[in-house]
Protein backbone atom coordinates (compact mmCIF):
# COMPACT_ATOMS: atom_id res chain seq x y z
CA UNK A 1 0.00 0.00 0.00
CA UNK A 2 1.37 3.39 -0.96
CA UNK A 3 1.84 6.13 1.60
CA UNK A 4 -1.04 8.13 0.14
CA UNK A 5 -3.37 5.11 0.24
CA UNK A 6 -2.37 4.34 3.82
CA UNK A 7 -3.04 7.91 4.94
CA UNK A 8 -6.41 7.88 3.12
CA UNK A 9 -7.38 4.57 4.78
CA UNK A 10 -6.41 5.80 8.25
CA UNK A 11 -8.26 9.08 7.69
CA UNK A 12 -11.43 7.33 6.54
CA UNK A 13 -11.27 4.92 9.48
CA UNK A 14 -10.73 7.84 11.85
CA UNK A 15 -13.71 9.75 10.46
CA UNK A 16 -15.92 6.65 10.74
CA UNK A 17 -14.81 6.12 14.35
CA UNK A 18 -15.40 9.79 15.14
CA UNK A 19 -18.90 9.60 13.62
CA UNK A 20 -19.69 6.55 15.77
CA UNK A 21 -18.52 8.38 18.89
CA UNK A 22 -20.66 11.39 18.04
CA UNK A 23 -23.65 9.13 17.36
CA UNK A 24 -23.18 7.36 20.71
CA UNK A 25 -22.65 10.55 22.71
CA UNK A 26 -25.31 12.71 21.13
CA UNK A 27 -28.04 10.34 19.92
CA UNK A 28 -31.27 10.48 21.95
CA UNK A 29 -31.23 8.33 25.08
CA UNK A 30 -34.13 6.87 27.02
CA UNK A 31 -34.70 8.91 30.17
CA UNK A 32 -35.41 5.69 32.05
CA UNK A 33 -32.75 3.14 31.06
CA UNK A 34 -30.38 5.34 28.97
CA UNK A 35 -30.59 3.07 25.93
CA UNK A 36 -30.09 4.82 22.60
CA UNK A 37 -33.38 5.60 20.90
CA UNK A 38 -34.19 7.06 17.50
CA UNK A 39 -36.80 9.60 18.60
CA UNK A 40 -38.58 10.81 21.70
CA UNK A 41 -37.31 10.68 25.27
CA UNK A 42 -38.11 7.15 26.46
CA UNK A 43 -38.04 3.67 24.95
CA UNK A 44 -41.12 1.48 24.54
CA UNK A 45 -40.32 -0.93 27.42
CA UNK A 46 -39.98 1.98 29.86
CA UNK A 47 -43.27 3.45 28.62
CA UNK A 48 -45.22 0.23 29.17
CA UNK A 49 -47.13 1.70 32.11
CA UNK A 50 -49.28 -1.00 33.74
CA UNK A 51 -52.82 0.22 34.42
CA UNK A 52 -54.43 -0.63 37.75
CA UNK A 53 -57.44 -2.76 36.83
CA UNK A 54 -60.17 -4.66 38.73
CA UNK A 55 -60.74 -6.81 40.62
CA UNK A 56 -60.05 -4.55 43.57
CA UNK A 57 -61.68 -3.09 46.65
CA UNK A 58 -64.29 -0.60 45.47
CA UNK A 59 -63.34 1.82 48.24
CA UNK A 60 -59.53 1.82 48.35
CA UNK A 61 -58.65 -0.01 45.07
CA UNK A 62 -56.45 -2.53 46.87
CA UNK A 63 -56.17 -5.58 44.54
CA UNK A 64 -58.41 -8.46 45.60
CA UNK A 65 -59.54 -11.78 44.15
CA UNK A 66 -62.93 -10.23 43.36
CA UNK A 67 -64.56 -6.80 43.52
CA UNK A 68 -65.67 -6.12 47.09
CA UNK A 69 -67.18 -3.09 48.79
CA UNK A 70 -64.65 -2.76 51.59
CA UNK A 71 -61.51 -4.79 52.25
CA UNK A 72 -59.74 -5.41 55.53
CA UNK A 73 -56.90 -3.08 54.56
CA UNK A 74 -59.11 -0.04 54.01
CA UNK A 75 -61.03 -0.74 57.24
CA UNK A 76 -57.83 -0.41 59.26
CA UNK A 77 -55.67 2.01 57.21
CA UNK A 78 -58.04 4.34 55.36
CA UNK A 79 -59.43 7.41 57.11
CA UNK A 80 -63.22 7.39 57.54
CA UNK A 81 -63.26 10.89 56.00
CA UNK A 82 -61.98 9.46 52.71
CA UNK A 83 -64.80 8.10 50.56
CA UNK A 84 -62.85 6.47 47.74
CA UNK A 85 -59.37 6.19 46.22
CA UNK A 86 -58.35 5.44 42.64
CA UNK A 87 -54.98 5.34 40.83
CA UNK A 88 -54.12 5.04 37.15
CA UNK A 89 -50.77 3.22 36.91
CA UNK A 90 -48.69 0.86 39.02
CA UNK A 91 -45.36 2.32 40.06
CA UNK A 92 -42.91 -0.21 38.60
CA UNK A 93 -39.12 0.36 38.85
CA UNK A 94 -39.05 1.65 35.25
CA UNK A 95 -41.94 4.04 35.87
CA UNK A 96 -40.34 5.20 39.12
CA UNK A 97 -37.16 6.21 37.29
CA UNK A 98 -39.14 8.11 34.65
CA UNK A 99 -41.25 9.94 37.23
CA UNK A 100 -38.16 10.90 39.24
CA UNK A 101 -36.75 12.42 36.06
CA UNK A 102 -39.84 14.65 36.03
CA UNK A 103 -40.14 15.25 39.77
CA UNK A 104 -36.50 15.88 40.67
CA UNK A 105 -34.75 16.28 37.32
CA UNK A 106 -37.14 18.83 35.78
CA UNK A 107 -37.50 16.73 32.63
CA UNK A 108 -40.57 18.48 31.26
CA UNK A 109 -40.18 16.59 27.98
CA UNK A 110 -40.76 13.32 29.85
CA UNK A 111 -43.75 14.90 31.59
CA UNK A 112 -45.24 15.76 28.20
CA UNK A 113 -44.85 12.13 27.07
CA UNK A 114 -46.52 10.84 30.24
CA UNK A 115 -49.28 13.40 29.82
CA UNK A 116 -50.04 12.08 26.32
CA UNK A 117 -50.24 8.52 27.69
CA UNK A 118 -52.46 9.77 30.51
CA UNK A 119 -54.86 11.35 28.01
CA UNK A 120 -55.21 8.01 26.21
CA UNK A 121 -55.67 5.89 29.34
CA UNK A 122 -57.50 8.11 31.83
CA UNK A 123 -61.12 7.13 32.45
CA UNK A 124 -63.51 9.80 33.59
CA UNK A 125 -65.24 7.22 35.78
CA UNK A 126 -62.29 7.57 38.15
CA UNK A 127 -63.31 11.16 38.77
CA UNK A 128 -66.75 12.12 40.12
CA UNK A 129 -67.83 15.74 39.60
CA UNK A 130 -65.68 17.49 42.18
CA UNK A 131 -63.32 20.36 42.83
CA UNK A 132 -59.76 19.13 42.25
CA UNK A 133 -57.42 19.93 45.16
CA UNK A 134 -53.76 18.94 44.73
CA UNK A 135 -51.77 17.82 47.76
CA UNK A 136 -49.64 20.89 48.57
CA UNK A 137 -45.89 21.11 49.07
CA UNK A 138 -44.09 23.71 51.16
CA UNK A 139 -43.53 26.94 49.25
CA UNK A 140 -39.73 26.75 49.54
CA UNK A 141 -39.70 23.28 48.03
CA UNK A 142 -41.96 24.48 45.23
CA UNK A 143 -39.58 27.36 44.53
CA UNK A 144 -36.62 24.95 44.44
CA UNK A 145 -38.37 22.38 42.26
CA UNK A 146 -40.14 24.94 40.08
CA UNK A 147 -43.55 23.25 40.30
CA UNK A 148 -45.81 21.07 42.44
CA UNK A 149 -46.11 17.71 40.69
CA UNK A 150 -49.56 17.04 42.21
CA UNK A 151 -50.81 20.38 40.89
CA UNK A 152 -49.50 19.47 37.42
CA UNK A 153 -51.45 16.20 37.53
CA UNK A 154 -54.56 18.04 38.74
CA UNK A 155 -54.33 20.37 35.74
CA UNK A 156 -54.01 17.36 33.40
CA UNK A 157 -57.29 16.03 34.82
CA UNK A 158 -58.93 19.46 34.70
CA UNK A 159 -58.14 19.88 30.99
CA UNK A 160 -59.52 16.41 30.36
CA UNK A 161 -62.71 16.73 32.43
CA UNK A 162 -63.43 20.44 32.85
CA UNK A 163 -63.43 20.18 36.66
CA UNK A 164 -61.96 23.23 38.47
CA UNK A 165 -58.59 23.16 40.29
CA UNK A 166 -58.29 24.91 43.67
CA UNK A 167 -54.68 25.52 44.74
CA UNK A 168 -54.87 28.15 47.49
CA UNK A 169 -57.17 26.36 49.92
CA UNK A 170 -55.22 23.39 51.30
CA UNK A 171 -51.80 24.69 52.33
CA UNK A 172 -48.63 23.36 53.92
CA UNK A 173 -47.45 25.24 57.00
CA UNK A 174 -43.94 23.84 57.33
CA UNK A 175 -41.30 21.85 55.53
CA UNK A 176 -41.37 18.09 56.09
CA UNK A 177 -38.90 15.35 55.29
CA UNK A 178 -39.40 13.33 52.13
CA UNK A 179 -41.91 10.55 52.68
CA UNK A 180 -39.86 8.16 50.54
CA UNK A 181 -38.44 5.29 52.55
CA UNK A 182 -40.39 6.11 55.74
CA UNK A 183 -42.60 3.61 57.52
CA UNK A 184 -46.30 4.34 57.96
CA UNK A 185 -45.73 5.46 61.56
CA UNK A 186 -42.85 7.71 60.51
CA UNK A 187 -44.96 9.21 57.72
CA UNK A 188 -47.77 10.04 60.13
CA UNK A 189 -45.32 11.71 62.54
CA UNK A 190 -43.70 13.61 59.68
CA UNK A 191 -47.08 15.00 58.53
CA UNK A 192 -48.36 16.00 61.98
CA UNK A 193 -49.64 19.61 62.06
CA UNK A 194 -48.13 20.30 58.63
CA UNK A 195 -51.38 21.05 56.71
CA UNK A 196 -54.21 23.51 57.19
CA UNK A 197 -57.16 25.01 55.33
CA UNK A 198 -57.01 28.67 54.31
CA UNK A 199 -60.06 30.16 56.03
CA UNK A 200 -60.25 32.93 53.41
CA UNK A 201 -61.24 30.32 50.83
CA UNK A 202 -64.69 28.68 50.78
CA UNK A 203 -64.43 24.92 51.21
CA UNK A 204 -66.04 22.93 48.35
CA UNK A 205 -68.69 20.43 49.33
CA UNK A 206 -67.24 17.67 47.11
CA UNK A 207 -63.48 17.32 46.76
CA UNK A 208 -61.18 15.12 44.72
CA UNK A 209 -57.70 15.12 46.28
CA UNK A 210 -54.92 14.73 43.71
CA UNK A 211 -51.44 13.35 44.41
CA UNK A 212 -48.75 11.84 42.22
CA UNK A 213 -48.03 8.62 44.15
CA UNK A 214 -49.99 6.53 46.67
CA UNK A 215 -47.75 4.44 48.90
CA UNK A 216 -49.26 3.96 52.38
CA UNK A 217 -52.08 6.51 52.05
CA UNK A 218 -50.82 8.54 55.02
CA UNK A 219 -50.69 11.82 53.11
CA UNK A 220 -54.14 11.43 51.58
CA UNK A 221 -55.63 10.42 54.93
CA UNK A 222 -54.12 13.47 56.64
CA UNK A 223 -55.37 15.79 53.90
CA UNK A 224 -58.87 14.27 54.12
CA UNK A 225 -59.05 14.91 57.87
CA UNK A 226 -58.07 18.58 57.36
CA UNK A 227 -60.64 19.01 54.58
CA UNK A 228 -63.40 17.34 56.62
CA UNK A 229 -62.71 19.62 59.58
CA UNK A 230 -62.95 22.59 57.21
CA UNK A 231 -66.42 21.45 56.08
CA UNK A 232 -66.02 19.26 52.99
CA UNK A 233 -68.85 16.71 52.80
CA UNK A 234 -67.47 14.13 50.35
CA UNK A 235 -63.75 13.58 49.86
CA UNK A 236 -62.27 11.17 47.33
CA UNK A 237 -58.69 10.83 46.12
CA UNK A 238 -56.96 10.08 42.82
CA UNK A 239 -53.29 9.44 42.19
CA UNK A 240 -51.27 9.01 39.04
CA UNK A 241 -49.31 6.04 40.45
CA UNK A 242 -49.79 3.42 43.14
CA UNK A 243 -46.89 1.61 44.81
CA UNK A 244 -47.39 -2.16 45.10
CA UNK A 245 -47.21 -3.35 48.71
CA UNK A 246 -44.36 -5.64 47.71
CA UNK A 247 -42.63 -2.96 45.70
CA UNK A 248 -41.10 0.42 45.62
CA UNK A 249 -41.20 3.82 47.29
CA UNK A 250 -41.52 7.29 45.81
Amino acid sequence: MSGASFIKSVTEHGIELFDRCLSTCFSPQCAGCHRAIETGNACEPCLELPILKPPFCIRCAEPTSENIGRCGSCKTRMARELFRIRSLWWLTPEVLVLWHRVKYGRRRDVAVTLKLLFQKQFERGFCPTSTLIPVPIFYRKQLERGFNQSEEVARWISRHTGEPVLVNGLLKSRATNSQAGLSRAQRLKNLRRSLYWNEKVAIPSRVLLIDDVLTTGSTLNHCAKVLARAGAKEISAWTLFRTPKWGFSS
